[in-house]
């Protein structure tokens, strides 16, 4: 633990690997999966006490945002960040797109089979009340839309 003061003139005691949070937001840590953005900053709130991490876009460039806030300044918060980020949340959507299309086509599959279905009872319908007709030709499995 380490005594800090803080501008307003209050001391608090803080872990020592709060020290190193910030570059490693900004360089990366391997070992929790965070790649690292140099855009990003920490900060403390000095009106709500708590500790915030600033960032830029993708870029690097336009205006600053709040990317998150901790009443805590530790390993939790690398681990947030690298959760959220924009990086990984591309690819959780590229997923959740990729499950949306699986379930639509899973389901436009069950749709065509019921179609097919009804189609094949048709067709025998027709044949049998009318004997003469081959009403097989207006369904082609698979092959109808």
């Amino acid at each position: 633990m380490v005594r800090v003061s803080l501008p307003d003139g209050s001391k608090h005691l803080v872990e020592a690997d709060v020290f190193d949070v910030g570059r490693r937001l900004r360089d990366g840590d391997p070992t929790l999966g965070w790649e690292g953005d140099p855009s990003m900053s920490l900060c403390v709130n000095q009106h709500t006490g708590m500790f915030e991490v600033w960032a830029r876009d993708h870029e690097g460039q336009g205006e600053p945002y709040l990317a998150g806030s901790w009443a805590y300044c530790d390993n939790r918060v690398i681990t947030a960040m690298a959760a959220g980020h924009w990086k990984r949340a591309r690819k959780v959507f590229q997923d959740m797109i990729d499950a949306s299309d699986a379930k639509a086509a899973e389901a436009d599959y069950q749709s065509r089979q019921h179609t097919g279905a009804i189609a094949e009872k048709l067709a025998w319908a027709g044949t049998r009340d009318l004997g003469i007709h081959d009403f097989t030709s207006f369904y082609v499995p698979g092959g109808n839309k």
